[in-house]
């Protein structure tokens, strides 16, 4: 587990819910600083030390170098024009024996049905194929997120994200109850949608 008062920064962090995680099982960890950064302010941004509004193909990241402890992004890189820059930036503001954890969605997205394909079967979901997504622009797998951190970063673990188990019943629950963010989720984890990557920087 992270050291006491560790900084970690979120990188997407869409409305900020990632915060929540620090209360939300014992051991409590509000030592915890956590810092954003998104297209827009989230609707939670004043449970984080700082949160900027950042498009990462444009501007740094404003930050130190060695700042953060741990860094988290997914279901960023997929969206980046520049993800060599924005890796280099990571790297940067890291400090050295820091973990950083990366998901993505990999080239299984690209055969996946659409999601008005999975509509006409009755299962209302937001993004399936990834190019439902218009601005999606490069699936990767943890082979090639291990190629753009090489070689300042040593690989704890990589792999597919998979769940046999809560994909079956994620997806029955959705499509029996109409929900769209469950429904989407389980059929992720039966597709083996996305990829990960934990590394520490050397």
């Amino acid at each position: 587990p992270p050291h006491k008062h560790s900084n970690l920064l979120d990188i997407g962090a869409g409305d900020g819910g990632l915060a929540f995680w620090k209360t939300w099982e014992t051991p409590d960890r509000s030592d915890l600083k956590f810092y954003g950064v998104d297209l827009s302010i989230g609707e939670h941004a004043g449970l984080y030390e700082r949160f900027d509004q950042l498009n990462l193909d444009h501007a740094a990241l404003p930050y130190e170098d060695n700042f953060f402890d741990a860094v988290y992004s997914a279901h960023v890189l997929e969206h980046l024009r520049q993800p060599h820059a924005v890796v280099a930036d990571i790297c940067r503001v890291l400090k050295p024996g820091g973990v950083c954890y990366i998901e993505v969605p990999n080239h299984n997205t690209l055969t996946v049905p659409t999601m008005e394909e999975f509509k006409a079967q009755g299962f209302v979901t937001t993004t399936m194929n990834f190019y439902d997504d218009a601005t999606h622009l490069t699936p990767y797998s943890c082979d090639e997120l291990e190629a753009l951190f090489a070689p300042v970063i040593k690989v704890l673990e990589k792999g597919t994200i998979q769940n046999p188990y809560l994909s079956e019943l994620l997806t029955a629950y959705g499509y029996q109850h109409q929900d769209q963010e469950i429904t989407t989720y389980g059929l992720w984890l039966k597709a083996l949608w996305s990829d990960y990557i934990w590394i520490k920087k050397q």
